[in-house]
């Protein structure tokens, strides 16, 4: 929730499962992985290499700014890991950080019982 990405961008990423992204260096000229998008696909679809860093971004990112100001996820999806379908919720990092902790903190309570029976 804190990291500044967009609304449209946090509904594409909730949408997306593992398939949804590839490695492109499309955009920055650099390779990233990215939700597929017609900016990556059209780019690797031409077979033409990207340009080295700063130039490629010179070339997209009229494209991606367009895109951005128009809530185009279908043009500009962005960045995403490989993890990207097991998100199916937008929460605060003080919520993760609380759930992993009790989640963590269950584990290590059964883990303790199992180890007094023995």
């Amino acid at each position: 929730d804190e990291a500044g990405v967009p609304e449209y961008q946090k509904r594409a990423l909730l949408a997306a499962d593992a398939s949804s992204t590839q490695v492109s260096a499309a955009v920055t000229g650099k390779p990233a992985r990215f939700l597929r998008g017609s900016w990556t696909a059209a780019w690797e679809e031409s077979g033409r290499a990207a340009l080295p860093m700063p130039w490629q971004t010179m070339v997209a990112g009229p494209v991606m700014g367009a895109a951005a100001v128009a809530e185009r996820s279908d043009v500009n999806p962005g960045i995403a890991g490989q993890g990207v379908g097991l998100a199916h919720t937008i929460r605060p990092a003080a919520e993760v950080v609380r759930s992993m902790v009790a989640e963590a903190e269950a584990c290590l309570r059964g883990a303790s019982d199992v180890l007094r029976a023995t």
